[in-house]
């Protein structure tokens, strides 16, 4: 008799077809982590399990992600992301850095404010993203407990809260006694069932209906009866019968009876207890035809007429079946004296019709029937109230153990456990009801899976879910898919999976859908397409979302990109549906430009959603409480980040302990990160889970996880044991070969950058200095497989290697090429632009192109808000303080350098440097206060045996010395600097100690130090006062005065301004320190200094050193505005300016006769060497003499470009007549770099043509390029003549550089350079007018151009006289064409003389035929310059005995091979370490 009535009308009759669908399992999504690989790449086999928080009912949601690579559902708008990347990100850095270091960076979060609205910072909130969702992997069976305890069903079963099996007349016959004969029983019953509760249902196998009338018990009626009573015996004597029938199984008879008594006593309703005995049968006689699907209607009306309650909610459930629910509420409510209609109609308010203005009546109307006992009411109420745990807990409390809803209440109560993160006790609570329960045996195989309130262990939830499956749990089947598809707890199986996915079901088709998506786009779309119409609750939700993702975007061939129509469905299931999945994707859709409607979709998303409160916790300042509670859902990232916190003491005080105690919870649910942590304690010493190691060690196995690979790496270069984890793997082979260590580290991590993690790539970097050649190789060949076209963060891993090899050009090339393909606003296009920037700024690498470039780059990140700008602002400071390009300005160096330190730096020692170089700053612009602040900032943050507390103490020592003038805390403090080596330091104690009585030793001690050290141009030759200072005599006042003022004079000299002033207003009694004084303050009145000039040249000692350089001082000021004083000027002080400015004030004419006092001046001050170097040049030419002084003024001038450059022209002009020159140019070369490093265009040029030179053909366009750029006419011409004609570059006869032909770019150089004065512009053969316009400007080329057009001697006789050496060549050759011999005879000779080898063959070509010993000996002097064609020729000659020689083969094969070699030497000129390359490049010589 277990098919009753109410089991039913809630599905179990062929007649509730509505109801079947209608009640399909539906299952609701949640949302996992993606894998750790890029979707273009191959697919990775880690699967990650969501741990997030359901909707109401879903604690715990039962999914697991799907390892298929993800494809086309990447949803970018330009800059707005809300779709996640294939390539996820973390936000917290890799843990294996120094402590110090980690607890400064772990917690950078990605969205850093200080203001209550957000900000979030876009870009690193996009690797967020791709951290925590990935749609092309959720795959979910979308249960809730509503969904799993389906509440119609236990309605049908359990909504008279009484056994099935009921004998009703035994109960009746109890009732009788002596005093109440059985029927006043009967009906004394009948009268309590009208609001006491029974129920009796019937085994409706043994009961059929017959199709003839058959023998009926009561063929006619008694005739004779008039009194009711005599018919109230009459029925119920039937009635008795009927229900002895169903006590002795003849169901069939007893239908009759109570059929009898329906519809013949309701024809004599003579009574009121007769009434009820009529409305009970035709309630039985209803619901018995009701349990065979026949119709009931009609009986079960007249018993609704007649009063029965039970009838009105058969009719009830008629109306719900058949749609008609605002009819059953009506009739539900009718007999709500019924416990069960009390459960009946809170069920369809709360559950069906969700009508909210009867809520409070459903509630009232359950929570008396839970007071009464029913069960199933205080069921109900629990997942009615299950937002409040508490409360919800305390209805489940009500059903006892011997319940038959016991089970299910467990599950709820496990449902609620999880929902407050008590997984234990929720793990307890299903495995009590496990065994009779299948959706409690799936919730335990789900938090197994996830290693919530019980140890990890994917074996095991696999056999539970097999359970489960066996015990008929849709469900776990979806599920069991999931685990073959991630291959958790068995071998991953596709096909397995798909074979669990091929239901018709919409479960089943859209995780089938799921699972095709990344190979099958077209089909996955189309079939959420028809879920959105098929599919109702959750999942048709979820479809209409995925939906909206690859809307955004649009699928090639398929749907167009429709950003704003995806945006509303995004919001219409966030803010009308409230579908719990959707809030977070609602809220991307607000970034960047509405962060505050963003933060609050996130907030209404985290009621429910874990991902959804770790982005708030991201967003807001007080963000740990929300990583709590994230973590507190079971959301491993949230889990890492309160760990991170505690190992950083951020918001907490610091606890490493406590800190892996969330990162190894983390790390049992498999997040990567946190496993990295537990890996990097393991390697700091600290003992760690086997289990976990072993876990480590499968996921790089078995796995292939990039990430765990670099791990084992990493725990390997440790040399920690991994022997007690190995397998019967290649890599557990790998490791006994290797016996682990170095090189099995090596191999791991360049197993993890094969399959796409470029964090590897760091660890890379760190391992060179131990890998060996074919280490790096190896590794090198690792980086270009992995390279793809679109440069991504794996190419700014790759030009990390390159950096730390040292390959300057390949690194710097790599930055900019990365930053270049990536914008500002994503991570790596970020990293990438700071890395070029360090390489420009830090390490010096870089041409002027990549300069200007990269400052570019700095000027728009110093721009962009929400980042960390410490090293953009620090950089761009640098570039400005050091004018590395045009457009630096060092003034704004000082603002840069103080914003960057508003920013949390992430680099000490570049912020110390930063600081050290704002104290220079702030000393000499007498900012004392700000000085002091950033002194004690460095000398906190420093250790004390760090480099910086020289300078510290040596400021430190000036302000006390010369603002506190508190001479024993100088003392002091110079006295520390000195002692860690700094030189000024020791020059201020010095003069210190100079000032100060009986110091004279110590004094000496010092000024000797500093004229012996060739780190300062400080010298005190010819200063008595300095080299004489143990033997001044004992008149302490003057001579103390003498030092202050030599100090003075000292500082003065070598730029010192403010040490300068301090010593001499500590003299101002003396008229020369008052006069200096004048002379150094800017706002002295020039007219009083006039004064004072006049006054102390009318005295009539003679000047020493320091009163003469004192005069000189003062003279100088007054000669920028009066050049009468230039000369006495330069003649006092003899320095490079005092020259430049009576230079400026000097007639061209007379030039020669400041010749003496320039030399004067290079004997004084080394700097004047360059224009010595100068005037020699203009007098002489670039002689020996001249190269000499460019030579030794290159030290002594920092931007002295032109003096190398000069110098290398010079050795240049040397090398040009011998064999092999420009090979030998080495040194010229090394100059021309450093002449181009300070931006010298003539250099870059000068710089191409030896490496055109040496076949170094791409270095060579490279400079010209630059030198172009640096507005170089000559190095524009050349690149327009190269691809107006095209460029093929050969070594022997092999091309082995290319430049295509594009006569565009040739007139864009051509246009370039007329505009730079050479107007050498135009194509040869169709515009020679350009090359007239040339003539006389280009030393003979443009003459030579036009004498090849019209083939007219007159031009390269002109280029020739211009002395152009091809147009000489040319000439000779013409005049011994046109007979005149002589002439072209010496024409060709004084080539020849020159080196040229055209000219020396073309002369023993000449003398074949007339003197054949004169004609070899011009083929000798051709070979001896490594000429190819006279090597053959000579070779031809000994084989075939012409020109006199004799057969001598051993020659010939001499000369053939030198031939080869010939013409081979250019590769190895090519591959040379001459250093024929750019500063990009490897330097190797010195």
């Amino acid at each position: 008799m277990a098919n009753g009535l109410f089991s039913r009308l809630f599905g179990k009759s062929k007649n509730n077809k509505k109801s079947q669908n209608k009640n399909s399992t539906v299952i609701k999504t949640s949302t996992p982590q993606p894998p750790p690989e890029p979707a273009v790449t191959k697919p990775s086999d880690k699967p990650i399990v969501s741990t997030t928080k359901q909707q109401q009912s879903k604690s715990i949601p039962d999914s697991v992600t799907s390892t298929l690579k993800p494809t086309e559902l990447s949803m970018t708008k330009q800059k707005q992301v809300i779709s996640p990347s294939p390539s996820p990100s973390s936000p917290l850095p890799p843990p294996q850095q120094q402590e110090s270091v980690a607890s400064r960076e772990l917690l950078q979060s990605p969205l850093e404010s200080t203001r209550n609205t957000p900000s979030p910072d876009i870009p690193l909130s996009l690797d967020l993203r791709e951290k925590l969702v990935n749609t092309d992997q959720i795959v979910n069976d979308f249960t809730s407990p509503q969904q799993d305890v389906q509440l119609d069903n236990l309605l049908a079963t359990h909504l008279y809260n009484l056994p099935h099996n009921n004998d009703e007349y035994h109960t009746v016959s109890s009732l009788a006694s002596s005093h109440l004969s059985l029927q006043d029983a009967l009906f004394s019953h009948l009268s309590s069932t009208t609001t006491l509760d029974s129920s009796f249902t019937i085994d409706t196998t043994k009961f059929k209906i017959e199709t003839d009338d058959g023998q009926e018990k009561q063929k006619s009626l008694p005739a004779s009866y008039q009194d009711p009573v005599e018919w109230e015996r009459y029925f119920s004597e039937i009635y008795l019968d009927g229900l002895k029938c169903l006590t002795n199984d003849d169901v069939t008879e007893a239908f009759r009876l109570f059929e009898f008594v329906a519809l013949e006593g309701q024809r004599r309703l003579l009574s009121k207890r007769l009434k009820v005995l009529v409305a009970f049968a035709q309630f039985r006689a209803g619901l018995m035809l009701w349990e065979i699907g026949k119709e009931a209607e009609s009986l079960w009306r007249m018993g609704a007429d007649n009063g029965n309650l039970r009838a009105i909610v058969g009719l009830g459930q008629l109306a719900v079946q058949e749609g008609r629910l605002e009819e059953a509420k009506e009739l539900y409510y009718r007999a709500r004296n019924l416990k069960a209609a009390k459960v009946a109609f809170g069920l369809l308010v709360l559950f069906q019709t969700q009508d909210l203005q009867r809520q409070s009546e459903a509630v009232e109307l359950l929570t008396q029937a839970s007071d009464q006992g029913h069960s199933l009411a205080s069921l109900a109420l629990s997942i009615h109230f299950a937002k409040d745990p508490e409360r919800s807990l305390s209805y489940v409390r009500r059903i006892q153990s011997h319940d038959p809803l016991f089970a299910i209440a467990q599950y709820q109560a496990g449902y609620l456990y999880s929902a407050t993160a008590q997984y234990a006790l929720a793990h307890q609570s299903y495995n009590i009801s496990a065994s009779t329960y299948p959706p409690s045996l799936r919730k335990r195989a789900v938090l197994t899976l996830l290693g919530l309130g019980v140890r990890r262990d994917p074996r095991q939830a696999f056999a539970l879910l097999t359970r489960a499956v066996q015990l008929g749990d849709a469900p776990s089947n979806i599920l069991l898919g999931q685990l073959y598809q991630a291959g958790l707890g068995v071998q991953r199986d596709l096909t397995r999976a798909m074979l669990h996915f091929q239901g018709r079901d919409p479960l089943s088709r859209l995780s089938r859908a799921l699972l095709l998506a990344p190979e099958n786009p077209t089909f996955a779309y189309r079939e959420c397409q028809q879920l959105v119409d098929e599919a109702q609750g959750d999942i048709q939700h979820e479809c209409r979302l995925r939906l909206a993702l690859w809307q955004y975007n649009g699928l090639d061939g398929l749907v167009e990109a429709d950003p704003a129509t995806s945006i509303a469905t995004l919001r219409d299931l966030s803010e009308r549906v409230q579908y719990p999945p959707s809030h977070y994707w609602y809220a991307w859709s607000f970034l960047p430009d509405h962060p505050q409607r963003a933060f609050e979709a996130f907030l209404r998303g985290g009621e429910t959603r874990a991902e959804c409160v770790y982005c708030v916790g991201l967003m807001a300042p007080d963000g740990l409480a929300y990583f709590r509670r994230a973590a507190q859902m079971g959301f491993p990232l949230a889990m890492t980040q309160v760990g991170a916190h505690y190992f950083a003491g951020r918001q907490v005080p610091r606890d490493l302990d406590q800190a892996f105690v969330w990162f190894e919870q983390a790390a049992r649910l498999g997040e990567t990160m946190a496993v990295q942590y537990v890996a990097d304690y393991w390697v700091k010493g600290r003992a760690v889970d086997p289990a976990l190691v072993r876990e480590l060690w499968v996921s790089a196995v078995r796995q292939n996880d990039p990430v765990s690979l670099r791990m084992v790496a990493l725990v390997a270069l440790a040399g920690l044991d991994l022997t007690p984890h190995l397998d019967d793997s290649d890599l557990a082979e790998k490791y006994r070969a290797e016996g682990g260590g170095f090189r099995f580290g090596l191999v791991c991590l360049w197993r993890a950058v094969q399959l796409g993690d470029h964090a590897s790539g760091k660890y890379l970097c760190e391992a060179h200095g131990r890998m060996q050649s074919e280490d790096m190789h190896k590794t090198l060949q690792v980086f270009e497989s992995v390279e793809t076209r679109v440069p991504n963060k794996m190419s700014l891993a790759y030009g990390m290697f390159l950096k730390t090899c040292d390959e300057k050009r390949s690194a710097l090339k790599k930055f900019i090429e990365v930053a270049t393909f990536n914008t500002m606003t994503t991570s790596v296009g970020w990293n990438a632009r700071l890395e070029a920037a360090k390489a420009i700024v830090l390490n010096g690498w870089g041409k002027s192109r990549a300069r200007h470039v990269v400052f570019t780059w700095l000027n728009e990140m110093v721009r962009f808000q929400g980042r960390n700008l410490f090293f953009p602002l620090v950089l761009l400071g640098k570039y400005h303080d050091e004018e590395l390009c045009k457009g630096c300005d060092k003034t704004k160096a000082k603002e840069y350098f103080e914003r960057s330190l508003e920013h949390t730096s992430k680099d000490l020692t570049l912020e110390l440097d930063t600081r050290l170089r704002l104290v220079q700053i702030y000393y000499e612009a007498y900012q004392d206060d700000a000085l002091g602040c950033q002194l004690d900032l460095i000398e906190t943050k420093t250790a004390s045996d760090s480099k910086y507390l020289a300078d510290v103490y040596y400021y430190r020592g000036l302000f006390a010395l010369h603002v506190k003038n508190d001479v024993e805390k100088a003392k002091n403090y110079l006295t520390q600097s000195h002692d860690r080596k700094h030189l000024m330091a020791c020059l201020e104690l010095g003069y210190l100690y100079g000032t100060l009585p009986d110091h004279e030793d110590a004094a000496d001690a010092c000024f000797q130090t500093i004229d012996q050290s060739t780190a300062t141009t400080i010298s005190f030759k010819n200063r008595l006062t300095e080299t004489m200072v143990q033997m001044r005599p004992h008149n302490y006042p003057a001579e103390l005065n003498k030092m202050r003022f030599a100090a003075g004079i000292t500082h003065s000299v070598h730029g010192h301004q403010r040490q300068a002033l301090h010593w001499l207003e500590t003299i101002q009694q003396d008229p020369w320190a008052r006069l200096t004084t004048l002379a150094l303050d800017p706002t002295t009145d020039l007219d009083d200094l006039r004064t004072r000039v006049k006054e102390v040249r009318q005295a009539p000692n003679e000047l020493d050193y320091y009163h003469r350089t004192a005069l000189g001082l003062a003279l100088l000021r007054l000669a920028h505005t009066d050049q009468t004083f230039a000369y006495d000027a330069c003649q006092a002080l003899q320095t490079l300016e005092s020259y430049d400015l009576l230079a400026q004030s000097n007639e061209p004419s007379k030039d020669d006769n400041l010749f003496p006092i320039l030399y004067n001046v290079v004997r004084n001050d080394p700097r004047a060497h360059y224009r010595l170097a100068q005037h020699y040049h203009q007098r002489d030419g670039l002689t020996a003499r001249t190269a000499h002084h460019y030579l030794q003024s290159i030290p002594h001038l920092q931007h002295n470009s032109d003096g190398a450059f000069q110098y290398a022209q010079y050795l240049i002009a040397q090398r040009a007549h011998e064999l092999k020159g420009a090979r030998s140019c080495r040194r010229a070369a090394r100059y021309l770099r450093r002449a181009a490093h300070q931006n010298h265009p003539g250099a870059y040029h000068a710089l191409a043509q030896l490496e055109f030179a040496t076949a170094l053909y791409d270095e060579a366009l490279e400079d010209l390029k630059e030198a172009d750029f640096l507005g170089c006419p000559e190095a524009s011409y050349q690149l327009g003549e190269i691809y107006r004609l095209g460029f093929r570059g050969r070594v022997a006869s092999r091309v082995v550089f290319k430049v295509t032909m594009n006569l565009e770019t040739a007139k864009q150089y051509y246009g370039r350079a007329g505009s730079r004065g050479m107007v050498r512009l135009g194509d040869l053969e169709s515009d020679p007018l350009w090359y007239e316009r040339a003539v006389g400007q280009s030393d003979g080329e443009a003459e030579y151009a036009l004498g090849c057009l019209r083939e007219d001697v007159m031009w390269f006789v002109r280029s020739a006289e211009a002395g152009y050496s091809p147009a000489k060549y040319r000439l000779g050759c013409h005049y011994l064409a046109e007979g005149d011999v002589g002439r072209g005879l010496t024409v060709l000779e004084e080539e020849a003389t020159n080196g040229n080898v055209l000219a020396i063959k073309a002369l023993a070509r000449h003398w074949e035929t007339t003197d054949v010993a004169l004609s070899f000996a011009y083929w000798r002097r051709a070979e001896l310059l490594n000429d190819p064609e006279a090597l053959e020729f000579i070779a031809d000659c000994f084989e075939h005995g012409k020109m006199d020689q004799s057969v001598c083969m051993a020659e010939a094969d001499k000369y053939r091979r030198r031939a080869r070699e010939a013409r081979e030497e250019a590769v190895e000129m090519q591959q040379s370490v001459l250093g024929f390359k750019s500063d990009y490049s490897d330097e190797k010589a010195t």
